[in-house]
């Protein structure tokens, strides 16, 4: 068994920096992500923005590693791993952004992996959650009340 840190994050290097920890702190007690009228949508992409600009301004490499770190930079470097360690396919497990790494994996090497498995499932915009937390495909129809779509 191989594990490995994606890029920007964990021990990998450069590391991603964005966040003073009193900062995080800060973040992590508010909660503007649950307000979803328009003045609430607008404070998040100003949010987002003022992130995006903290994490190019504090990271070595700044806008060159960010255009560098995303699902797609990981996906390849696990496939250089999988060829590296000589396997044919590869034998995947996967948590939280894991699982996202392993599904986009399968999709742009279908014919390099072995077996999969993952601790949840990646929503790709055409599902819906239910109050209990359970996903479920949209087929086009609409959801039932209380429901949140992504």
């Amino acid at each position: 068994m191989v594990g490995f840190d994606p890029r920007g994050v964990g021990t990998s290097e450069p590391k991603l920096v964005c966040l003073t920890d009193a900062e995080r702190d800060a973040d992590r007690a508010e909660d503007s992500e649950s307000d979803t009228t328009p003045s609430g949508i607008a404070k998040q992409l100003a949010d987002a923005s003022a992130y995006a600009a903290k994490c190019a301004d504090r990271t070595k490499h700044g806008q060159e590693l960010l255009a560098n770190i995303g699902t797609r930079d990981v996906v390849r470097d696990l496939d250089v791993l999988r060829s590296v360690l000589g396997d044919e396919k590869l034998t995947y497990l996967g948590y939280s952004y894991g699982t996202q790494i392993g599904t986009a994996y399968a999709e742009a090497y279908p014919d390099k992996m072995r077996a999969l498995l993952l601790d949840g499932v990646f929503l790709d915009g055409n599902e819906c959650v239910d109050g209990a937390g359970n996903a479920y495909l949209t087929d086009g129809e609409l959801p039932a009340p209380g429901t949140r779509c992504t």
